[in-house]
C-alpha cells in the first residue's frame, strides 16, 4: 500500500486559510497506520517523491 496525504490550506468555500490542515491530515495518516498494524502487513517508511511530478500526476495547483 502507498499513501500520500494531500491537505487544502485555504476553504473552497470561502477562501479563509485552515491553519489545522497539516495537524488534520497527519492524525488521519496516524489512524491509517493503527488500523493497518492490526492487518498483517508492513508499514515501510516513506520514499523520496519529486513534487512536481505528484502536482502533474494528481493534478494539484
Amino acid at each position: 500500500m502507498l499513501m500520500l496525504s494531500i491537505v487544502k490550506i485555504h476553504f473552497e468555500s470561502n477562501g479563509k486559510e485552515n491553519h489545522h490542515a497539516f495537524r488534520d491530515g497527519g492524525i488521519e495518516s496516524i489512524d491509517i497506520e493503527v488500523s493497518i498494524w492490526t492487518m498483517p502487513q508492513e508499514i515501510d517508511n516513506p520514499i523520496y517523491f519529486d513534487q512536481d511530478d505528484r502536482y502533474a500526476a494528481y493534478d494539484c495547483p
